[in-house]
């Protein structure tokens, strides 16, 4: 009789043992859970080594540790269930490892740059399908894997997050603590900065009526600066110019360097003189805090941490909106901050330094006036009898034809009109809390925005009158003697960090910011003020058909006459008194040319002081 074989049992039949037992429906969720948190974790650590590698910012949510595998497990949630509800038990864990290495897969390429869309997507099949055979060939030790590793990178991802936010709350806390005796009729101020609000667009500077009801009444409480200069035509050196009162040329603030910290700001140097600082912004671009403007606040509040804030700058969100929005025909912007949200949270931070008698220092940037231009309703359609052609910028491939420069133009004046209902909000919710009669207001715009007058749309292109001319309110508290005033002098934005330090009591000879008090100006108009010069220089790694790519462009707003000096060298005159829009280059001219010499040496030796 033959001897009978040794029992011997193969390793695949083991797992496959093994995995009758692992493949129920809540142990095969685990392989979702654990995508979801190798995703987010992935893009955050890829994030973090990029902004060390490339000494630069990466646009790094804080909260994006905890909040983004939230929004991840909210993807993958149907499609999971209907796989679970559809599918073999033994078909679970490869269908739903593929499902997870798909998103871990895009979550990471979509961060590695000229990656074509196609090669993302087959690379990430390629990926996904790998990952699904490894799975099927060792489903229960791979299945106790993903649950041990979800729950590791939960505890990591939580204890992370909600220690960050502690930690940054203990930072305030010790802050406002640590603030020096303020002066006793120390009074608070308010800087509010409408992004992207050009002042042609508003009634209270010959735009519809419309746009600005509330403004244009309120403006009788305020002085009313009318020829306001920007710095220049984008972010980040405009406000960098108002904190520290230095002309851009003179900032390390370019469109991929933060604010340096050479020079102090007005928020160090108010906490110096024991004020509160805080700050609420919309701009998830440059005004959050990597980019250097919150250096110097105690309480800086960009990115949020409500669920709908999970999306804001992240790949999948920024992927799936894009998505949606080419279906629907939508403008879906991850994580966008509104107005009235920013307005809540800026009173409440108020509410609480009232609460300890402290004095503040408010800061608020409001982003809803800014491509895409898709206020919610009823601004919506304010100005619209139908629905533009678009309301991105980004959609305009060619030059744009009049249908959308209008379109365009009127779903922009229907956000400016929505700001102007949060500002008649959040002037109410000082004055109910009593706070107006010792809160210095002020409302500005960083730069302002073109509709093809000089065929280019948006801003930070041109230093065209559009583009650098912006809305300037300065309110002092109830019962000045300065309010009602209208100044038609040109003034720049550089000067309102002086003015703001003025307003608090600090010595403006010091010399710690430079510039003037333009309530001075209110006062007297024999008094100083700085030259109204805007500059826009190249950014790092631009294309030789970028403006400024050849020189920095430059430019100086006289009583009437706009001198500009093209990257080319070239210069160009303009009447803007008689001439809004820039249409009559009067450089050739013999008038021309003497007006531009005059200008032209102002332009290159700007003294700090001009008088009317």
């Amino acid at each position: 009789m033959d001897e009978a074989p040794p029992s011997h049992t193969e390793p695949n039949e083991i797992n496959r043992a093994i995995g009758t037992i692992v493949v129920g429906r809540p142990n095969v969720l685990w392989l979702v859970v654990a995508g979801a948190f190798v995703g987010a974790i992935g893009e955050v650590g890829a994030r973090y080594v990029a902004r060390a590698a490339l000494d630069r910012p990466t646009f790094l949510n804080p909260n994006a540790i905890w909040l983004g595998p939230l929004l991840n497990l909210a993807v993958l949630a149907v499609p999971s269930l209907l796989i679970c509800i559809a599918s073999r038990k033994d078909a679970r864990p490869l269908r739903l490892a593929f499902l997870a290495s798909i998103l871990v897969s895009f979550e990471i390429l979509l961060l590695v740059p000229r990656i074509a869309p196609w090669a993302t997507v087959l690379l990430a099949i390629g990926i996904s399908a790998q990952a699904a055979r490894v799975v099927a060939r060792w489903p229960g030790p791979l299945l106790v894997l993903a649950r041990a590793t979800a729950v590791v990178l939960m505890a990591a991802s939580w204890s992370l997050g909600l220690g960050g936010l502690w930690q940054r709350r203990q930072r305030e806390a010790r802050l406002l603590d640590r603030l020096p005796p303020s002066r006793a009729d120390a009074r608070n101020i308010v800087l509010v900065v409408l992004d992207a609000v050009r002042a042609e667009s508003m009634g209270l500077y010959g735009g519809p009526p419309a746009t600005t009801p509330f403004l244009t009444a309120y403006a009788s409480h305020c002085i009313d600066y009318r020829r306001a200069i920007a710095p220049s035509p984008w972010t980040l050196p405009s406000h960098g110019s108002m904190f520290t009162g230095r002309w851009p040329r003179d900032l390390a603030a370019d469109w991929d360097v933060p604010l340096g910290a050479r020079f102090p700001t007005i928020a160090e140097l108010l906490t110096a003189r024991g004020y509160a600082t805080g700050a609420a912004v919309g701009n998830f671009l440059y005004t959050y805090h990597e980019f250097g403007l919150s250096r110097g606040f105690a309480h800086y509040d960009d990115y949020g941490t409500s669920p709908d804030q999970a999306g804001a700058r992240n790949v999948v969100a920024d992927y799936l909106a894009r998505g949606w929005n080419r279906v629907a025909g939508d403008y879906l912007v991850p994580g966008r901050k509104r107005a009235g949200r920013i307005s809540r949270d800026i009173l409440g931070w108020m509410d609480a330094q009232a609460a300890a008698n402290r004095p503040y220092f408010a800061f608020v940037n409001w982003y809803d006036a800014h491509d895409p231009y898709a206020p919610s309703s009823p601004w919506r359609h304010a100005f619209l009898q139908s629905e533009p052609p678009t309301r991105s910028i980004e959609n305009v491939v060619a030059r744009p034809d009049a249908p959308e420069v209008e379109g365009l133009r009127n779903a922009y004046r229907g956000a400016v009109a929505y700001l102007d209902t949060e500002l008649d909000s959040l002037v109410r919710g000082l004055q109910e809390r009593g706070m107006l009669d010792r809160t210095l207001l002020i409302v500005t715009a960083d730069h302002g925005e073109e509709f093809a007058e000089h065929e280019r749309l948006q801003h930070g292109y041109t230093l065209y009158f559009p583009a650098i001319h912006v809305p300037l309110l300065i309110c002092p508290p109830t019962g000045d003697s300065l309010v009602g005033q209208v100044i038609d002098t040109p003034v720049s934005l550089r000067d309102l960090g002086q003015t703001i330090l003025a307003a608090a009591g600090h010595d403006a000879d010091s010399g710690a910011i430079p510039g003037f008090d333009l309530l001075e100006l209110a006062r007297t108009s024999a008094a100083c003020r700085s030259p109204a010069i805007s500059y826009l220089r190249r950014p790092r790694g631009s294309g030789p058909w970028f403006p400024g790519s050849k020189r920095e462009l430059a430019s100086i707003i006289g009583n009437r006459y706009h001198l500009i000096r093209t990257d080319e060298g070239r210069e160009e005159l303009y009447d803007i008194a008689s001439d809004r829009w820039e249409q009559h280059d009067l450089i050739a001219t013999p008038a021309g040319s003497r007006i531009a010499a005059t200008l032209r040496l102002q332009l290159d030796q700007p003294g700090d002081c001009r008088r009317t």
